[in-house]
């Protein structure tokens, strides 16, 4: 299954990113792209210094916005009752306050296969910048960030 935040706009086949991943032996639950600029340890800053010794803080993270997910895989894991779990550990926002982004990156930061950066060009809704390269050749753009296009104050709106 591919899915899509609401934030985003689709320039590429949507046919080719659903048939990308999955296509040898692998344990892997989602595709997703990586972030390599933030790691793991950037959503759970929480454990830090005691970070889970059987999570790699310094794994990039994704973000969760664009992904294809292997069902089967994720109803065998059970992730949805996983991350019900942890989300109710999290009911006072102590442990995290990225939303969903954190338990599927506990969960899945060893079973996600990397898909090429084209497929999730995101924080168009921020300030920094990104190539106009990378815009260019995107095939999904992803406005993360409060600064979405349809507000007063949005970003790239020429996009």
């Amino acid at each position: 299954i591919v899915y899509l935040d609401t934030d985003v706009i689709v320039r590429g086949d949507v046919c080719e990113l659903h048939d990308l991943p999955f296509q040898g032996k692998s344990k892997a639950v989602l595709a997703a792209v990586p972030r390599r600029h933030l790691p793991i340890s950037f959503y759970l800053k929480v454990f830090s210094p005691k970070m889970p010794i059987w999570l790699p803080a310094s794994a990039p993270s994704f973000n969760a916005g664009v992904m294809v997910i292997d069902m089967r895989a994720w109803e065998r894991l059970d992730v949805t009752g996983q991350v019900r779990h942890w989300a109710q550990q999290n009911q006072g926002r102590d442990l995290w306050r990225h939303g969903s982004q954190p338990p599927l990156l506990l969960l899945l930061y060893d079973r996600v296969e990397w898909i090429p950066e084209t497929w999730n060009v995101d924080g168009l809704g921020h300030h920094g910048t990104r190539s106009t390269e990378a815009v260019e050749s995107a095939k999904i753009l992803h406005w993360t960030g409060p600064l979405k296009p349809w507000l007063l104050r949005g970003l790239r709106k020429d996009l």
